[in-house]
């Protein structure tokens, strides 16, 4: 191979082992509630839902143990743009199953009803990840 081939091949290459590596640290998480197409009923019985979240990772260690560091709670606009709504920020361990209690009434004004999901941000052996619940619905009775 040509010097500049074998240089492209070499970082492709690369690129191909660390996104490999990046998704085999991402894995062990689920979401378990809500799941895609619940329908969410704000009432003023009823004003907060939950995000629920599974953990099969077994860290022995406090570095092997993932964290969650936000959640972001979404909809579309009559544009289909994303509106982003962070709903937690911090850094606490994501137990075998973990609940996030969301308040319904601090949702934008005029956002409801609409079709939501969750993004979810964790980290585990130092790496970041992604994860997005199924789209559900919130609906009001307000």
């Amino acid at each position: 191979m040509k010097t500049p081939t074998k240089t492209i091949f070499l970082l492709l290459l690369a690129w191909i082992a660390t996104t490999v590596f990046a998704q085999q640290q991402c894995q062990g998480i689920e979401v378990l509630y809500p799941k895609a197409d619940a329908i969410i009923a704000q009432t003023k019985e009823q004003a907060s839902t939950y995000l629920i979240l599974g953990n099969t990772n077994d860290g022995d260690d406090d570095n092997n143990k993932p964290t969650l560091t936000k959640v972001s709670l979404i909809h579309l606009d009559e544009k289909n743009q994303e509106v982003v709504q962070d709903v937690w920020t911090g850094r606490d361990e994501i137990l075998r199953v973990s609940a996030i209690q969301q308040d319904l009434t601090k949702i934008k004004p005029g956002s409801v009803p609409n079709t939501f999901w969750f993004r979810i941000f964790t980290q585990l052996n130092g790496s970041q990840c992604q994860y997005e619940s199924g789209k559900f619905k919130i609906t009001t009775n307000i």
